[in-house]
C-alpha cells in the first residue's frame, strides 16, 4: 500500500499556505502538508526528508522561488522531487522560462482556478509515484536480473494502470501525426483502444487536425512545449480541451511527441458565467440612480508610507498642521470609471471630463472633508461617510452624500475605492422652504396672538379713557375764555382722542370687521385712497405715478378695508421719500402698480407701493408687521398702521410682503386672491 503523499508548500505569506492547505485537505485528502515561511526553511526541510511534491511561491523576500527551485535540482537528494512554481498574476514569459530553466516541473500563474491546481498537484504526484516505482523497479531489476522480465512487464502493467487512471487523456505521437500510445480517457471522441496506429485526423475535425500538425511539427522542431485550446464535439455538446504537446527524447534526440488533453468545458461555463455576471454588475453599475465613481488611491497611500517613514504617527494632526498637504494627496487620486448617474448629476459633457483630474470642480469645503477621509484611510478604516458641497463643471454647486468604500481584495493598496454620491440638493431647498414657512406660520401665530392680546387691552382701556375725555371736556367747558388753565385742558382733551384713535386701531387689528365682500375693481379702490391723501403728497413735491390697469378683473373685497391699506401703505412711503429728500427732488417718487398674478392653480392680482426712500434695515424687515413696532418718532406713528393692513389682508385671503435695500428702495406687495377667501 502506497504510503500517504507528502507535500511542501513554501510561501512567505501565511494566508496563501492557509489557502493552499485548505483546498489540498478538501481535493486530496489523503495528502500531508509541511509549510516553510522561506527559501531556506524550505531547503533545510526538504534536505531532511524526501517529498513527492515541493509547491515553491515566486516572490519571496530573500532567495525567491527560482533560486530555491535551482538548488532543489542541484542536489543529488531532492533532484528527482516534482517542483511546481507558482508566481503572481502578469508574470512574463521570461520569468516563466527562466523557472523552467531552473528544472521547474510545472509553472502556475495566479489567479489558478481551484480545479486546474489541484488537477496539476495530481499530474505531479501521479508522475513522481510513477517515477519512483520506476526508480524501484530498476534498482530491483539490477539486483535480480533473473527476474528482470516478469519485473518489466509488471512495471509496464502498473505504469499504464497509473496512466490509464488519470482524469487526462495521456498520449503519444509520432511526428505525421500517428497515435502510438493512448490512455483510456477519450471518451469524447471514441474507445481509446480504436486509435493508437491511427492519425489525429481520424478522430478530429480538419481545423483541429490542422492545429495539431501546426504545434506537433513546432515540437520536432525547437522541442519547447506547447499548450493550445481546441473544441470537440460529443453527444453532450461541444466541450473545450486544453493540450500540451512536448518532446520525448531518446539518446538526446526528439523520438516522439508526448500529450497531455485536459478538459476544460468546465472551466470554460463558470468562465461564462463570471462574463454574463460582469455583464450585469456592469449594467447595474452604469444604470444606478446614485453617482458612483472608481478611483485609485495607491498613490495616497504611498504617500501615508513616506509620512510613516518620515516619523508621522498621526495623520490628521500632520493634514492639519500642512493643509497643502490635502490638496496635493487630492492630485494623487486617480479616476478610473465613472458611471452615468456621475456624468448627470455634476453637469458633464462626458466621462472623461470627470475622469481627468480637475481640482477646481472642488470647494473648500470638499478639502475639508477629504482630509477627514485622508485621516479614516490612513488609520486603516475601508469606510468612510459625510456630507460634500461641490462645484460641478456647469458651474453650479451640488450638495452630496458621500460614501466611501474600499474594495476588500484592494485593502492593502487602495488600488479599488469605490465613492458613491448622493444628491441631496433637492431635499435641502425642500427643507429651506419648510424652515421658511413654518417661521412665516409661527409669525402669523404671533400676530394672532397680538391681535387678541390688543383686543383685551383695548376693551380695558375704554371706559378709563372715556372717564379721562368726560372730566376733560367738563373742566373745559367750566373755565373762563381767558383762563390759563384752558391751554392745558384742552391739550388733555387733544391727547385723550389720539389715544382713543390707538385703541380703535387695536380693536380694528383684534377683530376684523366681518361686512360681506363685493366685486370692487381695484383701480377704483386706489383712486378711492388717492382722493384722500392726494393733496398732502403732492403738497411734499412727491411725483406720484400709477398704474393700474382697467382690464384687471374685479377683486372681492371689502372696499374701505383695501382703501385703508392702500392709505397707509402710501403714508408710509411718503415719510420715507420726506425723511431721505425734506425738499424737491427727482427721484423724489412714489410709485402705485398692479398687475395679474398666478400661484399654483389659482388667479391673483398683485398691488404694488414703491418708493425710493431710506429702505429698511435687513435687521429689522422681519418685524415691521409686528403690533407697535415703529422706527418714527412718538408723535408721528403708532406702530399699528402695518400691522392693521396685515390683518386686512389676511382677512381677505390674501398675503403682504416687503422687499427693500436700505438707501435705493421699498417695495410693499398686497397678494389678493381673485376667488373666495378660506372660510
Amino acid at each position: 500500500m502506497n504510503p500517504d503523499p507528502v507535500l511542501l508548500l513554501v510561501d512567505d505569506r501565511p494566508d496563501n499556505l492557509y489557502v493552499l492547505n485548505q483546498l489540498i485537505a478538501e481535493h486530496l485528502p489523503r495528502c500531508v502538508t509541511v509549510a516553510a515561511h522561506s527559501a531556506r526553511d524550505g531547503l533545510e526541510l526538504a534536505a531532511a526528508r524526501p517529498f513527492d511534491g515541493i509547491l515553491i511561491d515566486v516572490q519571496m523576500p530573500g532567495m525567491d522561488g527560482i533560486e530555491m527551485c535551482r538548488r532543489l535540482k542541484a542536489a543529488p537528494a531532492t533532484a528527482l522531487t516534482p517542483v511546481l512554481l507558482i508566481t503572481a498574476q502578469g508574470a512574463s514569459p521570461r520569468l516563466r522560462a527562466e523557472g523552467l530553466e531552473a528544472g521547474a516541473d510545472d509553472f502556475l500563474t495566479k489567479p489558478v482556478a481551484a480545479v486546474e491546481l489541484v488537477a496539476r498537484i495530481k499530474v505531479m504526484l501521479r508522475v513522481k509515484r510513477a517515477e519512483d516505482e520506476l526508480r524501484t523497479i530498476n534498482r530491483d531489476l539490477e539486483a535480480r536480473a533473473a527476474e528482470r522480465a516478469a519485473q518489466a512487464r509488471e512495471s509496464e502493467e502498473r505504469y499504464r494502470a497509473l496512466v490509464d487512471s488519470a482524469s487526462e487523456h495521456i498520449f503519444t505521437l509520432d511526428r505525421s501525426g500517428v497515435f502510438l500510445f493512448s490512455n483510456n480517457r477519450l471518451d469524447c471522441v471514441e474507445p481509446s483502444a480504436s486509435i493508437i496506429g491511427r492519425h489525429v485526423g481520424d478522430i478530429h475535425s480538419p481545423e483541429t487536425t490542422a492545429l495539431y500538425l501546426r504545434h506537433l511539427e513546432s515540437v520536432f522542431a525547437t522541442g519547447a512545449p506547447v499548450v493550445f485550446e481546441h473544441e470537440v464535439s460529443s453527444p453532450e455538446g461541444v466541450r473545450h480541451h486544453l493540450d500540451t504537446l512536448y518532446a520525448i527524447r531518446r539518446n538526446g534526440r526528439i523520438q516522439a511527441a508526448g500529450g497531455i488533453c485536459r478538459d476544460i468545458t468546465d472551466r470554460k461555463r463558470a468562465e461564462e458565467a463570471l462574463r454574463r455576471s460582469e455583464s450585469r454588475l456592469r449594467a447595474l453599475f452604469e444604470e444606478s440612480p446614485v453617482g458612483i465613481w472608481e478611483k485609485d488611491f495607491s498613490a495616497v497611500r504611498e504617500r501615508f508610507e513616506a509620512w510613516r517613514a518620515a516619523g508621522v504617527t498621526d495623520v490628521a494632526a500632520h493634514l492639519a498642521a500642512h493643509p497643502e498637504e490635502v490638496a496635493r494627496c487630492a492630485a494623487l487620486v486617480r479616476v478610473l470609471d465613472v458611471n452615468l448617474s456621475s456624468v448627470r448629476l455634476f453637469g458633464a459633457r462626458d466621462k472623461n471630463d470627470l475622469t481627468r483630474h480637475h481640482p477646481d470642480y472642488f470647494t473648500e469645503e470638499f478639502l475639508r472633508v477629504f482630509r477627514e477621509e485622508l485621516a479614516v484611510l490612513a488609520a486603516g478604516s475601508l469606510r468612510f461617510e459625510s456630507e460634500i458641497t461641490v462645484r460641478a463643471p456647469d458651474g453650479g454647486k451640488r450638495h452630496l452624500f458621500l460614501r466611501l468604500a474600499v474594495l476588500p481584495d484592494h485593502a492593502a493598496t487602495l488600488a479599488r475605492v469605490l465613492v458613491s454620491f448622493v444628491d441631496l440638493t433637492e431635499h435641502r431647498r425642500a427643507e429651506e422652504e419648510r424652515r421658511r414657512l413654518q417661521a412665516r406660520l409661527v409669525h402669523s401665530q404671533r400676530l394672532e396672538s397680538l391681535g387678541v392680546l390688543s383686543s383685551g387691552v383695548a376693551h380695558e382701556i375704554n371706559n378709563p379713557l372715556h372717564a379721562v375725555l368726560n372730566y376733560a371736556e367738563l373742566i373745559l367747558d367750566g373755565l373762563p375764555p381767558d383762563n390759563p388753565n384752558r391751554g392745558y385742558a384742552a391739550e388733555i382733551v387733544k391727547e385723550t382722542e389720539r389715544i382713543a384713535a390707538i385703541v380703535r386701531n387695536l380693536l380694528a387689528f383684534a377683530r376684523p370687521q366681518k361686512q360681506g365682500r363685493s366685486p370692487e375693481r381695484l383701480k377704483d379702490v386706489v383712486g378711492g385712497a388717492l382722493a384722500l391723501i392726494r393733496t398732502i403728497v403732492l403738497h411734499d413735491n412727491i411725483a406720484l405715478t400709477v398704474d393700474v390697469p382697467d382690464s384687471l378683473p374685479p377683486v372681492p373685497c371689502r372696499s374701505q378695508q383695501i382703501t385703508q391699506v392702500v392709505m397707509n401703505l402710501v403714508t408710509n412711503a411718503r415719510d420715507a421719500l420726506n425723511e431721505r429728500y425734506p425738499g424737491a427732488h427727482d427721484d423724489k417718487v412714489l410709485a402705485i402698480s398692479a398687475r395679474p398674478l398666478s400661484r399654483g392653480n389659482a388667479d391673483w392680482v398683485r398691488l404694488t407701493v414703491e418708493d425710493h426712500g431710506i429702505g429698511i434695515p435687513p435687521e429689522t424687515l422681519g418685524s415691521i408687521f409686528d403690533p407697535f413696532f415703529t422706527t418714527k418718532p412718538r408723535a408721528v406713528g403708532t406702530g399699528l398702521g402695518l400691522s392693521i393692513a396685515h390683518s386686512i389682508v389676511r382677512e381677505h385671503g390674501g398675503e403682504i410682503h416687503a422687499e427693500s435695500e436700505p438707501g435705493r428702495f421699498t417695495r410693499l406687495h398686497v397678494d389678493l386672491p381673485l376667488g373666495p377667501p378660506p372660510a
